[in-house]
């Protein structure tokens, strides 16, 4: 079952409200207790007053008890005032009493405000207490009274709590009132304060709804220098990383497409020589050089494509990372000579070695650089008079080995350069495929010199020559990687 919604804006101003009024309850409870507390210690400093000067009395009289009063007659009872209810200070009139509680002079008739704290004050304590006297609430201060170091009675005085009691009342009544008003306006800043703080992410969200797999250019509104400014950036980051998936995407998926139609094209001129020599061969009977010369030409367009299908699958293999490598030390003078006697015999010009003497071993597979680097020279040569010149050097700088081609050619025009290593690719479309090859010779250069770590690179100037230069890492440990 769905839960019900509730936005963001909502629940973090009503999580405002919940806080304010938790801390004002706190407040309002410190308030009044702390009002509470001044007021009673106001009290007890007025009943310690009234305390000094009543004991200081007793004292007197308590040192010439013996001596009673002229009022004084023994067994009567001295008549105590009246209770008035309006005078306070008849009401609230020192009473004198023993350690058990009763009256302290025998013709008096004082009884304790508060019994409990007569046990303690007798025990020499000096205490203040808030009690009940009928429906009057009263603060009573009981002091223990000594004559000779010991403790014979104890006076309590006391003093009505109505006015604290009436101050707290209106205080509390106050604050209830006030509290309701408070988190009202609480409410109102909070969702004010809330919904600007959320007007960023608003335009986020509207934003965001609209970007999609054909607008990923399009970025999130990015203001200020806070966390939500710093999450749009963090998105804007993520879209510009998924914007250039996307187009690595469409351009691997228009590399993927171009790759397949060249690859039909290029198996399908094989096929068609192959079915085109057969039919002829079969539609009417032949002489031996005739059929001999039909196989030949099968025979060659086999090989073409078996050509085209060994490189496809070295292609394919290195694009699933399945291209290993034998690296072991290989001696450059060696692997350059190979790579020439392989190349050479042909009527091309002569291709001169240049390298410097005692050049340190190569780690990496010479199979498949001798392959790259025979590639290299098929190239230049099909691209160079016979008059022009090709050079085959090997150099070492910057803990790097340099193996450059350089011919004098024909050259290639600057916006074929970044292509060249393309599958298929050819700088000259109307070029005939006997002189240009299968078009995968360069890719398959660059997936070797890749593997090995390094880079493969082409500067040329129609009508001067080209130069290409294989880079590979000197040190070979991390190219030795299955």
């Amino acid at each position: 079952m769905r839960q019900p919604f509730m936005s963001f804006r909502l629940r973090l101003t009503l999580w405002n409200v919940g806080i304010m009024a938790f801390l004002l309850l706190v407040l309002g409870v410190i308030i009044r207790f702390t009002t509470q507390a001044a007021i009673g210690a106001s009290m007890d400093r007025q009943l310690e007053a009234r305390a000094r000067t009543s004991v200081e009395h007793w004292r007197r009289f308590d040192r010439d008890r013996m001596y009673p009063p002229p009022w004084y007659r023994p067994g009567q009872r001295r008549p105590r005032p009246a209770p008035d209810a309006s005078n306070a200070f008849v009401r609230f009139w020192p009473r004198t009493l023993d350690t058990t509680g009763a009256p302290y002079l025998p013709w008096a008739d004082d009884r304790p405000w508060d019994p409990e704290s007569v046990a303690k004050s007798a025990a020499g304590q000096t205490i203040s207490t808030s009690v009940w006297s009928g429906r009057e609430h009263i603060r009573v201060r009981s002091i223990p009274l000594h004559y000779n170091h010991k403790v014979i009675g104890v006076m309590q005085i006391a003093s009505s709590l109505a006015n604290m009691d009436q101050a707290l009342a209106s205080l509390t009544v106050t604050m209830l009132a006030l509290v309701p008003l408070m988190l009202i306006a609480c409410g109102l800043a909070a969702a004010n304060i809330t919904g600007r703080a959320m007007r960023p992410v608003r335009s986020m969200a509207q934003t965001a709804g609209r970007i999609g797999a054909g607008n990923l250019s399009e970025r999130l509104p990015v203001s200020g220098n806070d966390e939500v400014a710093e999450l749009a950036r963090t998105i804007n980051s993520m879209l510009g990383r998924l914007d250039d998936a996307f187009t690595q995407l469409e351009h691997s998926f228009q590399q993927q497409r171009r790759f397949t139609a060249d690859a039909s094209h290029e198996l399908r001129t094989p096929l068609t020589a192959i079915k085109g020599n057969v039919s002829l061969a079969l539609a009417a009977d032949r002489t031996a050089a005739e059929y001999r010369s039909a196989l030949e030409d099968t025979n060659r367009a086999t090989d073409i494509m078996h050509q085209i299908v060994q490189e496809l699958l070295f292609l394919a293999r290195s694009d699933a990372n399945q291209l290993r490598l034998e690296a072991r030390p290989i001696d450059v003078h060696e692997l350059l000579q190979s790579s020439v006697d392989a190349v050479q015999g042909l009527e091309r010009p002569t291709v001169v070695i240049e390298t410097p003497d005692h050049l340190p071993p190569l780690c990496g597979d010479p199979n498949l650089l001798l392959r790259a680097i025979v590639n290299l020279l098929v190239n230049a040569l099909k691209h160079t008079r016979l008059n022009g010149a090709i050079s085959l050097s090997a150099s070492l700088e910057d803990n790097k080995y340099y193996i450059t081609v350089t011919d004098t050619g024909e050259g290639i025009p600057a916006e074929h350069l970044p292509h060249l290593t393309e599958r298929f690719y050819r700088a000259d479309a109307s070029r005939a495929r006997s002189q240009g090859g299968t078009g995968l010779g360069l890719a398959i250069c660059r997936c070797i010199v890749e593997a090995h770590g390094g880079t493969l690179t082409f500067v040329s100037k129609v009508g001067v020559g080209t130069i290409v230069t294989i880079c590979l890492p000197f040190s070979a440990p991390a190219m030795i990687e299955g």
